[in-house]
């Protein structure tokens, strides 16, 4: 198994990202130990009481208020916390682990906050514990993480008429700074369906390796894949069989879908959990629709909505429930950008599976 180093942990406060302020975070987790020996032992016995958590974290201090899309530094978020409670707080050890990786959240009350401490002459450092104000720590998985803009089902290839040779590319690569995405293929007939076989989609993923995935295109409909690319090298039909006079017509791009993750089934004790943090926007009047859906396979046939966070229009944080039973296995997330002048948001989306407390 792999070792991983603390090099690349992101922190989430509310809506804030303040992974560049921190360089140290720690979670720890006890439960009150209750003694239970009776006469015959001769050794102590502990049963195990409630259970408590504490998060804390230490960095270099910076102050600054909100202002339109510039988001507030540390001390003006920690500080403005000792009056709020159940704020959605999130810490992923770290991003190398990709969607599906483990992230940690609960919803906190900030109980210590020392916002300077440092000798003469050095930078000035902060630190903080936080403990959970109304539910437990959960633990989840990844379902999105970093820059998603408006979905273009035409990104990759413009409307075109079906062909059995490779097709020439509309564009390689997503819009600047955005995630890798899982491709969208969409089908029209034009006069008598054609034999439409399987789309090859040739690519590189966010680590620059290549990969390939072949997606069953739906007739009269849309077809999405399950891996994330980065950027498009090539297009390509297999088993295309033209069926009239003129060829249907493809088109190729993404949607707002992620990439899906098998989290379990949620049973009759147990609660769906999710959690979003909407750390950074632009464009104008940009807003941010945001689901966690259900299936029973990977591929999705029949996505379920199962999570709907309200529309955030800026810096945002929420936190979800919803109690089971929930025989879907698979989970992804939906994010639904809009707006105008190329709207973007930077979010991350977590889900997790924890027992109803009795």
């Amino acid at each position: 198994m792999p070792k991983w180093q603390l090099k690349d942990a992101r922190v989430y406060i509310g809506p804030y990202d303040f992974s560049g302020q921190h360089n140290r975070i720690a979670l720890d987790l006890a439960r009150a130990p209750l003694a239970a020996e009776t006469f015959v032992d001769d050794t102590e016995i502990k049963d195990t009481g409630l259970a408590s958590a504490k998060l804390s974290g230490s960095g270099f201090w910076e102050a600054g208020a909100e202002s339109g899309s510039t988001a507030k530094k540390i001390d003006d978020a920690l500080f403005a916390n000792f009056t709020v409670k159940d704020v959605p707080v999130t810490v992923v050890p770290s991003i190398g682990q990709g969607i599906g990786g483990v992230a940690y959240s609960i919803q906190a009350a900030t109980v210590a906050y020392k916002p300077l401490i440092g000798p003469h002459g050095q930078l000035i450092g902060f630190s903080y514990e936080m403990a959970p104000s109304r539910s437990r720590v959960i633990r989840g998985r990844l379902l999105a993480l970093g820059q998603w803009g408006a979905a273009d089902d035409a990104r990759f290839l413009a409307l075109v008429a079906m062909q059995a040779t490779a097709y020439a590319l509309t564009s390689q690569t997503l819009p600047s700074g955005e995630s890798a995405r899982c491709i969208s293929a969409t089908h029209a007939t034009v006069a008598v369906t054609d034999t439409l076989g399987n789309l090859v989609i040739d690519g590189t993923d966010v680590s620059g390796a290549v990969i390939q995935e072949t997606l069953a295109l739906v007739s009269d409909g849309t077809a999405y894949g399950v891996k994330e690319f980065k950027a498009v090298t090539g297009l390509r039909t297999a088993g295309w069989v033209q069926g009239g006079a003129t060829a249907d017509t493809l088109k190729v791009g993404y949607g707002p879908q992620g990439v899906p993750t098998q989290l379990g089934a949620v049973s009759a004790t147990e609660k769906l959990y999710g959690v979003i943090h909407a750390y950074a926007f632009s464009g104008t009047t940009p807003t941010l629709d945001a689901k966690i859906q259900s299936d029973v396979a990977a591929a999705f046939p029949s996505a379920v909505d199962k999570i709907t966070f309200t529309q955030k229009s800026g810096f945002a944080s929420e936190w979800a429930e919803l109690a089971g039973p929930n025989t879907d296995d698979w989970v992804r997330a939906s994010l639904t950008v809009a707006g105008t002048a190329t709207p973007k948001f930077s979010a991350i989306v977590l889900a997790a599976i924890a027992a109803i407390p009795q």
